[in-house]
């Protein structure tokens, strides 16, 4: 009885060993990494607090030295949907729009922007004030 139970017991640990998510944070240094992705993400205070129009996000994120790199850029829209199914594991997330780089295909005056807790994609004018959360492609 007892081998039976340690049995079952060792293999329930085996399984939730084998779905724990590839996603790492680092809250210290303010940056999410993802195994399955070579990006690196901006997860501090600013991404989830801040709202900025879409160029000053782009300038933000251009100019952004955080955890020793200063290459970071504004994400596009399938990296901010890819972020989308990891969001729980962010220190810091909104239920709010992310800019992205992209130029929505219609209206070149709208940028796509991303809803990271429900995953929608939603074309909005440069000139509001959304969230925003800087990405790097790791090398």
């Amino acid at each position: 009885m007892k081998f039976s139970y340690l049995i079952c017991v060792v293999a329930l640990l085996a399984s939730v060993s084998q779905a724990a998510p590839s996603a790492k944070k680092d809250v210290n240094s303010g940056v999410f990494k993802d195994r399955k992705a070579p990006l690196l993400w901006q997860d501090n205070a600013y991404a989830e607090e801040a709202r900025v129009s879409w160029e000053g996000a782009k300038k933000y994120c251009e100019g952004l030295k955080l955890a020793g790199f200063k290459d970071w850029r504004l994400p596009t829209v399938e990296e901010l949907r890819g972020l989308n199914l990891q969001n729980q594991y962010l220190a810091y997330s909104h239920e709010g729009f992310y800019w992205s780089s992209t130029e929505n295909s219609q209206k070149k005056e709208y940028i796509d922007a991303v809803n990271l807790s429900m995953g929608i994609v939603m074309p909005l004018s440069k000139e509001l004030k959304n969230q925003n959360r800087c990405v790097r492609t790791i090398k």
